[in-house]
């Protein structure tokens, strides 16, 4: 690979500036993002394809991170539970449990700690103020729907890990 030889002579270094090959960097080592050898590269104007190539491996780097952020988004638990949330919200349990079952002027109920079964007594012969949902009301299938995106909704954090409230 031919050696660039570039002078430091320039607004931005004086003459007789250090080299790199004075710096940190040894001989032969080359730049990642365009195979120039930095080592023969002076301290002063970074040549322009150089920053272009290096602008071009940052904005690659963000736009791939950028695209990974979004598809974990679209893929949470409760994204993929969108047909039981539908349900939970349609059937009103959202006015008194929260929109994440995280509780309210009702039990908190998510994630569910009650295996099927018991979520269904729950529901069909509430022992307190909770409406009772009979199987006219609400069909089995939908009662699992809603069981599930209960259940797939993620414990909150503990306080103690929140930042803003240590």
């Amino acid at each position: 690979m031919p050696i660039l030889e570039i002078s430091n002579a320039g607004p931005e270094s004086p003459v007789g500036a250090p080299s790199r090959r004075d710096a940190d960097t040894t001989a032969n080592s080359e730049c990642a993002a365009c195979q120039l050898d930095i080592a023969a590269i002076q301290v002063g104007p970074m040549p322009l394809l150089h920053k272009m190539r290096l602008l071009m491996q940052t904005f690659r780097s963000s736009l791939v991170l950028s695209a990974l952020a979004a598809l974990a988004f679209i893929l949470t638990p409760v994204q993929a539970q969108a047909p039981g949330r539908d349900l939970y919200v349609a059937n009103g349990c959202y006015q008194c449990h929260g929109y994440e079952g995280q509780g309210g002027a009702a039990l908190r109920i998510a994630p569910s700690p009650y295996p099927f079964g018991a979520f269904a007594q729950l529901l069909r012969r509430p022992s307190n103020e909770m409406p009772a949902y009979s199987t006219k009301v609400l069909n089995d299938d939908d009662l699992r729907a809603i069981f599930e995106y209960v259940r797939s909704v993620l414990d909150p954090p503990a306080v103690t890990d929140i930042a803003v409230l240590r």
